[in-house]
């Protein structure tokens, strides 16, 4: 196994009144081939919040192809609310 990794975290919270699931999604470019792309989903209840760790294990070769874009080729991430649960408060 590779001792190479991509790492992401978000921080979320949820200041509505029902719970959320929340899909939060990873994007790191790489030069000269499609983005590495990883989606974790959670549930966060009214009021609370929550961190998503998210860790992608990674080849030389795909580090090699990140870091060759420079800063614009950085990590992304997204949150976005999929779908609610509970009654609203």
């Amino acid at each position: 196994m590779s001792g190479f990794r991509f790492v992401a975290n978000a921080k979320i919270r949820n200041t509505g009144n029902v719970g959320i699931v929340v899909e939060v999604t990873a994007t790191w470019g790489q030069l000269g081939t499609a983005p590495i792309k990883v989606v974790k989903t959670t549930k966060i209840a009214v009021g609370s919040s929550k961190t998503v760790q998210i860790t992608k294990v990674a080849t030389s070769n795909q580090i090699d192809l990140q870091q060759a874009g420079g800063s614009g080729q950085g990590c992304n991430v997204k949150a976005t609310i999929s779908d609610t649960f509970g009654e609203p408060t």
